[in-house]
């Protein structure tokens, strides 16, 4: 669980100083961990990756002329990861509040 909190926390980091290539470093980070991952960890790892592409969004976004783009591949992606991290049979185990921030 340690690797776990030492990720969400760099994920944190990487998210309030918009730094766009640590977090796509990062979701790679989380993407790789989700081979051995098994129950809980796996739905924390896709909750944790979608928050790299959730940061990605709200950095771009901050550009006015990026705004307005029609297609939000980070977007899409965070979604996805978040209906993976929903999917996930143990995600009925999770604590009730962190099951309502997925």
């Amino acid at each position: 669980m340690k690797k776990l909190q030492d990720l969400a926390i760099a994920i944190d980091a990487a998210s309030d100083a918009g730094d766009e290539e640590a977090l796509r470093q990062l979701g790679k980070e989380c993407e790789e961990s989700l081979d051995g991952a098994t129950g809980e960890d796996r739905v924390f790892l896709f909750y944790y990756q979608a928050n790299t592409y959730s940061a990605i969004v709200t950095a771009k976004t901050a550009d006015p002329a990026k705004l307005w783009d029609w297609e939000l591949p980070d977007a899409v992606q965070n979604i996805l990861l978040l209906r993976r991290a929903i999917a996930e049979p143990s995600f009925g185990t999770i604590d009730q509040i962190r099951a309502c921030q997925i």
